[in-house]
């Protein structure tokens, strides 16, 4: 277990640097408090949970930080500019030179809520999830920002969830979150220019697919299944949809901890598992 010293604070959001030599988090969260509570920051930390730095410092959300190819910057989402929407920001890695990559980013006169970036591994792209209050969109951006290339479009009242690059940066997964209208749930597969690939699962009634990471050699995606509450379970799928596993190396985890994302160090085989750390 790391950051497990870190008590009064709920850690989210944990993301290894290219190397493995770094964690980026999201803490400052109480536990308790609802989970869009302000005043949560981007840290950083060893890789043994030791040397915990704080990058951020604003009265605001910062959350999903996401590292560049090479380790020297770090892009998170926040909403420390006011308004009814989420900006991306990108920052050195320790935390100096902000910079907003989407200001006022609007849709069709509609605030987006800019979510869930994703550098690309070639480093020259960032993916990410606009919200407006009907529809969800998989975006790029540049990572010196502008030229927002919208590249999927949900149905009416239907999102994404956290979208996840292939080690090739030519194609991607991403989870498509049903609305009101009860469209199914589960894991798709594009390509870059937002061409839908596959549809490589249908969450159960009940379920929720989300945190989809891609093995190293591109070849298998590990995913969680939200089984309802706080009980999760990871499984593996191969991107041309083959047969659906559970993964085997982390058991499932239930009312003792809320478990999101799994992880994959760069230079072990055994995936990292992250959420509210401490115990209810």
């Amino acid at each position: 277990q790391l950051l497990t010293g870190y008590r009064d604070f709920s850690v989210y959001d944990a993301k290894w640097s290219p190397d493995g030599s770094r964690i980026a988090v999201m803490m400052g969260e109480r536990h308790g408090q609802p989970f869009n509570a302000p005043d949560t920051n981007i840290y950083v930390v060893d890789f043994d949970g030791r040397n915990a730095r704080q990058l951020t410092d604003d009265p605001a959300y910062d959350r999903n930080p996401s590292w560049s190819h090479d380790g020297k910057r770090i892009v998170f989402e926040s909403n420390r500019n006011g308004g009814d929407g989420r900006e991306l920001f990108v920052m050195n890695a320790d935390g100096r030179n902000v910079k907003s990559i989407t200001p006022n980013l609007r849709f069709d006169g509609v605030a987006v809520y800019a979510m869930w970036p994703h550098w690309s591994p070639d480093g020259t792209t960032i993916l990410f999830v606009a919200w407006t209050s009907l529809y969800g969109r998989l975006c790029l951006v540049d990572p010196e920002g502008g030229n927002v290339r919208q590249i999927v479009t949900s149905r009416v009242q239907q999102g994404f969830g956290a979208p996840a690059w292939a080690p090739d940066s030519r194609r991607f997964v991403a989870p498509v979150i049903a609305g009101p209208n009860g469209a199914p749930t589960g894991l798709h597969l594009y390509d870059v220019a937002g061409n839908e690939l596959a549809v490589l699962t249908v969450s159960p009634v009940g379920s929720v697919d989300n945190g989809p990471i891609w093995f190293r050699d591109g070849e298998i995606i590990m995913f969680s299944r939200r089984l309802g509450g706080h009980n999760s379970q990871r499984y593996l799928i191969s991107p041309d949809g083959g047969a659906l596993r559970p993964f085997e190396g982390v058991p499932p985890l239930s009312s003792v901890y809320d478990v999101f994302d799994p992880q994959f160090a760069p230079k072990g085989s055994t995936p990292s598992v992250w959420g509210d750390l401490k115990r209810q």
